[in-house]
């Protein structure tokens, strides 16, 4: 037993070294302010926030695909995966994780490229345990095709380039809440924060001319991108958040009970946390409907509309940090997107190995040791 949680360090180390490189990197919030409880009710944590998710129905998550693969590309063991939902800091020693009964990645996902960055994970069935279900007001609209013309709309009116831009999406997740891997930048506190969506165009143009290729709109078309209101703050999904929810309100809905709210992004990748030219790129879930409703075998617009209390695009962010964006290589890079070696900041490594020994001396943190063989 000791031996298998050496070598789980071992491996997080090598993690450490891998990310050196800014080629790519997994999700998390810079930026952001503290959530508290009930305020986001559809965020969940995957397996003790290796990465996130989204409750889109009682016993349905929605996450990247890339959270349930291993290293090599294979999917990981089902009984190794745990959901937390209301889970706010990462270091409550009585938070609730549900067991999974199957676990469905896109299809067509690609490991190399991250196309098609999609999962779905369902809770164990009532013949396991009949309370592994999720409460009632937690679920999150999914986009429609038709809404995502209005949102594509609104990010085309709403763009300019090197200025200051109206914030219409937001992203939430725990951990990295500085950029480059500071070694003071975990944080085990759920945070939220607002982004600007980039037209789908704009994002193509940035991206090929900063790896001086012509070929990645192609990995755009299933994707949506976003970027810092402000080009001058860091404000970013950064490392450990992959999977998470972006979310978007539509104008028209604003006072219905759901307000409007959105899902239409899944937290994938990007290259430079806090970039203030790089937009990071999140799965664009309205093109997979049809997909997400054949898997549940059930329609999306059968689920029960949730009621919510909070309006995350109304909340004061005047009290958020203003970590200020870096600078990219004025020299474009010429590598296409991989997956990195790695996605666990000094901080958070810390943070498991004090989980570790919290586990031998007699305290429940189940999640950690399934964690750990991811």
């Amino acid at each position: 037993m000791c031996r298998k949680y050496i070598h789980f360090i071992m491996i997080l180390l090598l993690s450490r070294c891998a990310l050196a490189s800014p080629i790519m990197s997994k999700p998390k919030i810079i930026n952001g302010i503290p959530t508290e409880s009930q305020q986001l009710p559809w965020q969940v944590a995957v397996n003790y926030a290796h990465c996130g998710g989204t409750i889109i129905d009682t016993k349905w998550v929605l996450t990247a695909a890339h959270c349930i693969m291993s290293k090599d590309g294979t999917l990981i063991d089902v009984d190794r995966v745990e959901i937390s939902p209301n889970l706010i800091d990462l270091n409550d020693k009585n938070s609730t994780s549900y067991r999974v009964e199957k676990v469905y990645p896109h299809p067509e996902y690609d490991n190399d490229t991250i196309v098609n960055d999609i999962a779905l994970i369902k809770l164990a069935t009532a013949e396991y345990d009949d309370r592994y279900k999720f409460d009632a007001n937690t679920s999150l609209k999914l986009l429609s095709e038709e809404e995502q013309t209005i949102m594509d709309k609104q990010f085309e009116n709403e763009w300019v380039i090197h200025q200051v831009r109206n914030s219409n999406l937001l992203a939430s997740g725990w951990g990295d809440i500085l950029p480059l891997n500071e070694q003071d930048g975990y944080d085990p506190h759920l945070r939220h924060t607002l982004l600007s969506g980039v037209p789908s165009d704009q994002c193509s143009s940035i991206r090929n001319e900063f790896f001086n290729t012509n070929h990645l709109g192609n990995y755009l078309k299933s994707a949506i991108c976003a970027t810092s209101p402000d080009p001058k703050l860091a404000t970013d999904t950064c490392h450990g958040d992959s999977g998470g929810p972006l979310v978007w309100q539509n104008p028209n809905h604003k006072n219905d009970n759901d307000k409007g709210l959105r899902l239409v992004g899944i937290t994938s990748y990007g290259y430079y946390c806090g970039a203030n030219e790089i937009p990071n790129v999140y799965t664009k879930v309205s093109i997979y409907r049809g997909w997400i409703e054949k898997t549940m075998n059930k329609s999306l617009d059968s689920i029960p509309v949730s009621t919510f209390n909070y309006d995350p695009f109304e909340a004061d962010y005047s009290g958020a940090p203003t970590v200020e964006a870096i600078n990219v290589p004025l020299k474009p890079l010429t590598t296409p997107p991989k997956r990195s070696g790695g996605s666990t900041s000094m901080g958070y490594l810390l943070f498991l190995c004090g989980l570790l020994f919290f586990k031998y001396t007699g305290m429940n943190f189940t999640q950690t040791e399934r964690q750990s063989e991811l």
